[in-house]
């Protein structure tokens, strides 16, 4: 069983499997935000850090 729980503000598979691999030494379940019924943000700059 994982000592805690992390969520993971992204709808991303491919995030969602590096940041489980990454994680998994120290274990961490990472759960998907989209699985809380949280929606993606919308990202309407032009930049990535406009849609910090």
């Amino acid at each position: 069983m994982p000592a805690s729980s992390l969520v993971l503000a992204s709808g991303n598979a491919g995030k969602l499997r590096e940041f489980s691999h990454l994680l998994a030494p120290l274990s961490i379940d990472l759960i998907p935000q989209g699985q809380l019924g949280v929606s993606d943000a919308d990202e309407t700059g032009l930049t990535f850090v406009e849609n910090a």
